[in-house]
């Protein structure tokens, strides 16, 4: 479904969080058959003044949100699966998870969807690895180092949120 039908006419406030990092530093390693909490370190944008991050951790004011959620990642010797999650620190549940991926090489792990808290919350990524083999979260499919070396930084794992009311 296209954003535009969701948040209906108007600008809506905009959140986004990420993990950015020098070009070429070592991606996240995911330990297989885990779930990891994936590293998120920055506040791209928040026009509104409703979130806040801390620890890998996001903190959002009361409302309802739109998100769209992705890392990318690279298996480590062989097939990898990873599975993408919101999770809800505060009531300790998942919001939503991803559809399992089974990753040969490399490729995007994601989630989008829509949640409505009734105070403060705080948010974490995680992801599940279900394969036999580890896998790395990193900028491309180059195992654990990235190698655009023209870049300034890389942003890797990414959540953008939008709040709806």
């Amino acid at each position: 479904m296209i954003l535009s039908n969701i948040i209906g006419s108007g600008a809506k406030p905009y959140l986004e969080y990420g993990w950015v990092t020098a070009p070429n530093t070592g991606g996240q390693s995911i330990t297989a058959n885990t779930i990891t909490t994936l590293t998120i370190d920055t506040e791209i944008a928040d026009t509104g003044n409703y979130g806040s991050i801390a620890s890998n951790q996001i903190t959002l004011a009361a409302g309802t949100y739109y998100y769209d959620a992705y890392t990318p990642c690279s298996a480590i010797g062989g097939y990898g699966a990873g599975t993408i999650g919101l999770f809800n620190v505060t009531s300790s549940n998942y919001i939503s998870r991803g559809v399992s991926y089974n990753l040969n090489g490399s490729g995007t792990l994601s989630v989008r969807g829509q949640f409505n808290i009734a105070a403060a919350t705080i948010f974490e990524l995680r992801v599940c690895s279900g394969g036999s083999y580890p896998f790395y979260i990193s900028n491309q499919g180059a195992y654990a180092l990235s190698s655009i070396t023209t870049a300034g930084a890389d942003q890797r794992t990414t959540i953008k949120l939008w709040k709806l009311a």
